[in-house]
């Protein structure tokens, strides 16, 4: 074989190879380096929000999230999509908050229970009676002292978008009503993992277990809890009327969703873009919260329907939860900063009495 001929055929092979490389690195997939937040454009060019939610399809928060892909999409005139994985598709509350964290999707709502593991101060949501009606509670959440907790996120790579509706936390069981703490001592009530929680129910001399929302129903079936909270709308989508004899309408804290953003993506979208989901994401808001109170009245009575028995908490056993309740609040404010925010919630809520 000559020299001339061996030479033409490794340049033969190596302009084969590269040419091979080249098209491995252009088959439309995107390649980002570590800490760098994915794209969100498909291959036309348009942006694709993906957006996850914890809740099933019929829940108002998810209802939510897809009045949210119907504004925004009418808003931006067709050039922006959204998906929605509803119910825990792309994996439990902490990993598709931790997803939404580094980039891996754009967006989420979940529960602040879940949200307050990642930025401390949400925890002061959490807190026992610190809101007792709803109106009041969101004229005061719905300014100054709500953008302020959501503020706190960009501490956690995240933006907060908004402070979303749950409803107000009721208490089932199985092995009597839940009336007074006395009922709760020592009993085994699943809690979302969440340290504010678990540190709720020991202050009231029960056994707090953490358990994932998507292992809760089974847990209830076999005896591993024997209780838990959540507002009447999961109660009821979820079914826990199936193996809970008990519901009290305890209307012991309120539970909030937040609707998020990577900070990172947000902050480099275009500001026509960014105030097009701030529009979406108030309307949808608002949407999503209204369906949450009218629908309250008759999730009670499917509930009583189903065979529940239903009681609620008098005024005693109010007071003897909120006396046992106060060394949390005192526990709270562990930094000025969580301070000056439960300080301005509850200057507002006076305000408004």
């Amino acid at each position: 074989m000559s020299k001339k001929y061996r030479k033409f055929r490794y340049i033969s092979l190596f302009t084969l190879l590269f040419l091979i490389l080249s098209a491995c690195g252009t088959n439309n997939e995107e390649v980002t380096t570590e800490g760098e937040t994915p794209p969100s454009q498909d291959s036309s060019g348009e942006m694709v929000i993906q957006l996850a939610t914890v809740e099933p399809d019929g829940h108002t928060v998810t209802e939510g999230a897809y009045k949210f892909k119907e504004l925004l999409e009418e808003k931006s005139e067709g050039t922006i999509t959204v998906e929605v994985f509803p119910n825990q598709q792309l994996g439990s509350m902490r990993e598709q908050t931790e997803m939404t964290q580094m980039g891996s999707i754009q967006m989420s709502i979940a529960p602040v229970s879940t949200v307050g593991s990642f930025v401390e101060e949400l925890q002061i949501l959490e807190l026992p009676f610190l809101f007792t009606e709803e109106d009041t509670m969101w004229d005061v959440l719905n300014n100054e002292p709500g953008q302020q907790l959501l503020d706190t996120m960009a501490s956690a790579d995240l933006k907060g978008l908004g402070l979303w509706a749950g409803g107000f936390k009721q208490m089932t069981s199985n092995i009597e009503p839940i009336k007074s703490p006395e009922n709760l001592k020592n009993l085994n009530i699943r809690v979302i993992p969440s340290d504010s929680l678990i540190a709720q129910y020991e202050a009231w001399e029960a056994n707090p277990t953490p358990i994932d929302f998507a292992e809760l129903y089974t847990s209830l079936q076999q005896g591993v809890v024997d209780a838990q909270e959540n507002p009447l709308i999961t109660i009821l989508k979820q079914k826990y009327y199936e193996v809970q004899n008990y519901l009290t309408l305890t209307n012991h804290a309120y539970q909030f969703h937040v609707m998020m953003a990577n900070d990172q993506w947000f902050t480099n979208l275009d500001s026509d873009i960014q105030e097009l989901i701030l529009e979406a994401e108030k309307e949808a808001r608002e949407f999503s919260t209204q369906m949450n109170q009218d629908l309250n009245e008759s999730n009670l009575q499917e509930l009583i329907d189903s065979g529940m028995e239903v009681n609620t908490l008098d005024d005693e056993g109010i007071q003897e939860f909120q006396t046992k309740s106060l060394p949390l609040y005192e526990r709270a404010i562990d930094t000025e900063q969580k301070e000056t925010i439960l300080t301005s919630i509850q200057e507002a809520l006076a305000e408004l009495e």
